[in-house]
């Protein structure tokens, strides 16, 4: 393997590090009939509305057992920030159905009492835009004041209301099939609802940062995909490799005999997701976020592995001598020419301060993001 230094000073703040994507714990999302729907905090539209999944549903996107929650997300094809005046959140559990929900609000949460989880004047909720068929990218959270522990025997129910809406109009990913509905209504503090629309794609998950829970990366080693975690945590007894062939609307969990930080498994045939969950001593799961892997996007290509690195990582080539390869800053200036490889696996190790580059493919025009740490 030849190894090649890598000397450049540049300078980067360190903010740019931070803008690494998250994904929900869990997430039900169906691309099959995904479209867009801006019903959802309109001032014209509605000021409240409730949607209901199915426990069946949210097993399926990998839930195992009672799940406290801190957050919940939403998926849109836009970005902005939406105020919501006397914003209230409420979650409960019900037996009605995603298909069913009842035309009185309060009727919906029939199990147990309802949670008011957040209460706020105003709510500025900050949106990112994604695209449909991704499911795992671009999720934007609303961080609850209440937690909520979904007790995974009956259905959950989700209800929004607020009194005012001004700045951006949210356009919410919802589910097109026909079936799936949200009850809304334009009466403030209103009891019936009024019609019905899409349910939105949605997710939950504690309010732990992406960077104190495992995370993971992963890289292309020949004919392997070489799965990379970073452990904050040195306690976990437990350690389970999940992928969707679907896009996340059903996970199979295989566990895995040790826990660690590297393993390797073949090249998947088709476009596939993974995550790993990791079980600590005190019996909690903890999820890692989601990664997409698609043989068209890596075959006759570079790959670079791990993405997160203090320096050095490897650059995977599907031939020798594979052409021009170079190192860019965000804004696209060329830091430096990577010399032409004589292995397929070439050792890169760089000197330059924190902050995010990416290594360029000039011969395929793939760009690989990574963060030097």
């Amino acid at each position: 393997m030849k190894k090649t230094l890598l000397l450049i000073t540049c300078l980067f703040t360190s903010s740019i590090v931070a803008v690494i994507a998250q994904t929900p714990t869990y997430y039900v999302h169906n691309p099959s009939n995904m479209g867009v729907n801006n019903s959802y905090m309109h001032p014209s539209v509605m000021k409240k509305f409730l949607f209901i999944y199915n426990k069946a549903e949210l097993n399926a996107a990998g839930i195992s057992g009672a799940t406290t929650f801190n957050r919940i997300w939403f998926r849109m094809n836009n970005s902005g920030t939406v105020t919501l005046n006397n914003c209230v959140i409420t979650i409960g559990h019900t037996t009605f159905t995603s298909t069913t929900p009842n035309t009185t609000f309060a009727s919906n949460f029939n199990v147990g009492a309802p949670v008011v989880v957040l209460s706020a004047s105003p709510l500025n909720y900050t949106f990112a835009a994604g695209a449909w068929n991704v499911p795992a990218d671009t999720w934007s959270p609303i961080t609850l004041g209440t937690s909520f522990t979904y007790n995974d025997v009956d259905n959950l129910a989700i209800m929004i209301e607020f009194s005012s809406q001004s700045g951006s109009i949210p356009s919410l990913y919802a589910d097109n099939g026909g079936a799936p509905i949200t009850r809304y209504t334009n009466t403030v503090g209103g009891a019936t609802a009024t019609s019905t629309t899409a349910r939105p794609a949605f997710g939950i998950s504690n309010t732990t940062p992406l960077f104190n829970v495992p995370e993971l990366q992963y890289g292309i080693q020949q004919d392997k995909v070489v799965f990379s975690t970073i452990l904050t945590n040195p306690a976990f007894v437990k350690q389970e490799l999940a992928y969707s062939t679907n896009n996340g609307e059903n996970w199979r969990t295989n566990l895995l005999p040790s826990v660690r930080e590297t393993w390797t498994i073949d090249i998947p045939v088709q476009k596939t997701l993974y995550r790993m969950y990791f079980t600590d001593k005190d019996g909690q799961k903890h999820a890692t976020n989601v990664i997409e892997i698609e043989t068209n996007l890596y075959q006759k290509s570079i790959s670079v592995y791990p993405t997160v690195n203090n320096g050095t990582f490897t650059i995977s080539y599907p031939e020798l001598h594979y052409g021009s390869v170079v190192i860019t800053d965000f804004k696209g200036k060329i830091l430096y020419n990577i010399p032409q490889n004589t292995n397929q696996n070439q050792e890169i190790q760089i000197s330059l301060p924190a902050g995010l580059y990416f290594v360029q493919d000039v011969k395929k025009g793939k760009s690989i993001k990574i963060v030097v740490q």
